[in-house]
């Protein structure tokens, strides 16, 4: 029998997305929620521990609790899965995408949540369907859950689509030589902690040839990495063509409106691309919003990135021709 406080608990799960999952216990019994205002929705960086951080700087802390997952999954079971998401390799603009939708009002923007990383586990299939539930609620009935994935989630990218018929999913992505120029200028540690598991995907890949790890430059490294996601990109487009958008960071800089309004028309999102991109986010850096960071910035990092690593680079998009 239901007592008064799980059925209260059940409505509020329900009926608004403020408890939101944060974490999962490793026995996988038990998820840690966390109380969040549609403004901390919309302030938050990154849906992780650094969110916690931030708010800890800030002398901040949010309300939180655990709820039993014998208790959490059916009540998501009753749940519609009504999503979107952004897959993309790193570098590539899907902080500022996914800040720029998230200002539209019926977007409700929700950048890599946790717990979606350790569902790229085989053994974590039997969660999807519940967390892709609960990250669906919204504030308001007009809004549709916008979820950013980490860059890495992309590999699971088919199954997440596979659990609705809706869903569309914007692929970001920029040049090989970008990447490279993005993080050989001080991202590489990024690219080392992620290195051997994109190197077994690589691996998994019965075309391609074996590569060993220390034999890679730091270039080459970060070719690699660039070169797993993207195929992860292509793979979801391979599956879903129609459900998939293609976004070229760079292109997008070089015509915002035209792109957004691409995107939005794609996103069934009808309007207010002008003053979404006149919005003070456009001009901040996407991770710490408040440190200024624009177009011509960027290039002028990338441009000396460019001349201070150029035999790395030069390595990285030579390994890229030979693997491909």
């Amino acid at each position: 029998m239901t007592s008064p406080m799980e059925a209260k608990l059940k409505q509020e799960i329900q009926s608004s997305p403020c408890l939101f999952p944060f974490d999962l216990s490793p026995d996988g019994q038990l998820v840690h929620v966390v109380r969040l205002s549609e403004e901390d929705y919309r302030r938050a960086s990154f849906m992780d521990q650094r969110m916690l951080a931030e708010a800890a700087k800030g002398g901040q802390s949010y309300n939180s609790g655990n709820v039993s997952w014998s208790l959490l999954s059916p009540w998501a079971r009753e749940l519609p899965i009504r999503c979107d998401f952004i897959f993309h390799v790193s570098h590539a603009g899907s902080t500022m995408l996914s800040r720029i939708l998230g200002e539209h009002p019926n977007c409700l923007a929700l950048r890599e949540p946790w717990i979606l990383r350790s569902l790229i586990d085989p053994s974590a299939d039997m969660y999807i369907q519940d967390f892709l539930a609960l990250w669906s609620r919204t504030f308001r009935p007009t809004q549709r859950a916008m979820i950013k994935a980490t860059s890495f989630v992309s590999q699971i990218g088919t199954k997440l689509m596979r659990m609705t018929n809706d869903s569309k999913a914007i692929l970001m992505f920029i040049s090989a030589e970008t990447f490279l120029a993005s993080v050989l200028d001080g991202s590489m540690s990024d690219i080392d902690s992620s290195v051997k598991s994109r190197l077994d995907r690589l691996h998994n890949d019965s075309t391609k040839r074996h590569v060993s790890l220390d034999q890679l430059s730091p270039g080459e490294r970060a070719a690699m990495s660039w070169y797993v996601e993207m195929e992860s990109l292509k793979t979801v487009h391979r599956e879903y063509p129609d459900r998939t958008h293609f976004l070229d960071f760079d292109l997008f800089l070089l015509e915002p409106e035209n792109h957004l309004r691409n995107v939005l028309q794609f996103l069934g999102l009808n309007g207010y691309e002008s003053s979404m991109l006149s919005s003070p986010l456009t001009k901040r850096y996407a991770k710490r919003i408040e440190v200024p960071y624009d177009s011509e910035f960027r290039s002028k990092l990338l441009e000396r990135s460019k001349t201070i690593h150029s035999e790395e680079i030069y390595r990285g998009l030579r390994w890229i021709q030979a693997i491909d």
